[in-house]
């Protein structure tokens, strides 16, 4: 004996055409007899899956199943950890440099702002130099 399952909203038949004219649709397994293709209930043994152990254990090949796949979620926590932790030390770093700048006033005051000019003129290599006193 099957239990149905019950669907709020739906009776079981689906929309179909033949079913608007009242007919019951057919079941799964009145369409794998009419069906002209035989449909297959198993794999032969020969296309068991690579990862089977030799002994041919299912138990035994969902062991190392899961151990890879633990392994590999080990390791990906870690490479995120990793990637959390730099993305940590470069914001940290970009703070003190806001601080210094802030310090140094360079971000609201104009001698800090002609300091900058001056460090970043200094910077630069005599050809490039001179090509910004040719522009400007």
């Amino acid at each position: 004996m099957s239990a149905a399952i019950s669907i709020p909203g739906h009776d079981g038949r689906s929309s179909s055409p033949s079913d608007l004219r009242g007919s019951p649709s057919p079941t799964h397994s009145e369409l794998a007899k009419s069906c002209p293709i035989p449909i297959p209930h198993g794999l032969p043994p020969s296309s068991a899956p690579a990862s089977s152990s030799k002994n041919g254990d299912p138990e035994s090949s969902r062991h190392v199943r899961l151990a890879r796949k633990a392994e590999s979620a080990r390791a990906a926590r870690l490479r995120h950890k990793q990637y959390v932790s730099e993305m940590h030390e470069q914001m940290m770093l970009l703070h003190a440099r806001v601080r210094e700048l802030e310090r140094l006033g360079a971000l609201t005051d104009e001698e800090g702002m002609r300091r900058a000019l001056a460090q970043i003129k200094a910077a630069l290599s005599p050809a490039q130099a001179a090509e910004l006193e040719r522009l400007g």
